[in-house]
């Protein structure tokens, strides 16, 4: 997995991951995390790639879905997924923060699913799946 980061590239893997403050990773290749944190910043994975996320998902103020030229979308940050497939097996929680899956993307939480004040727009033949507990409020 490759990072663009200010100019500078990084690789990692099975680390943590913390975003804040406009930061953006893009995710193009199979790649596994312990734990993701997304703080008003943008998380976007594509070209068919799969995210594994081994532990924790956690997204606050981070994407606004609006409705623009004719078709809803996700911008101001936020997860995005393009033909790509996220996976976490612990808990997954939302604040604030609207997320796209678009393209016959797939979203696999194995745990339990909390959105709070937030909403998944989901396009195009994609799946959201929560195979235990969802709790949803103002969302």
């Amino acid at each position: 997995m490759r990072f663009l980061w200010g100019g500078q590239q990084l690789v990692a893997q099975n680390l943590d991951l913390n975003l804040t403050d406009k930061q953006f990773v893009n995710i193009n290749k199979d790649t596994t995390h312990t734990n993701v944190t997304i703080t008003k910043a943008a998380f976007s994975i594509t070209n068919k790639a799969t995210e594994t996320i081994t532990d924790k998902l956690t997204v606050k103020e981070s994407g606004t879905i609006e409705f623009i030229n004719g078709e809803f979308v996700v911008n101001d940050g936020g997860v995005q997924l393009t033909q790509s497939n996220l996976d976490v097996i612990g808990e997954v929680k939302f604040e604030n923060s609207d997320t796209l899956l678009d393209q016959s993307s797939k979203a696999n939480f194995k745990n339990k699913l909390t959105l709070n004040d937030s909403a998944m727009l989901l396009k195009n033949g994609s799946i959201l799946n929560v195979e235990n507990e969802a709790e949803f409020s103002d969302s």
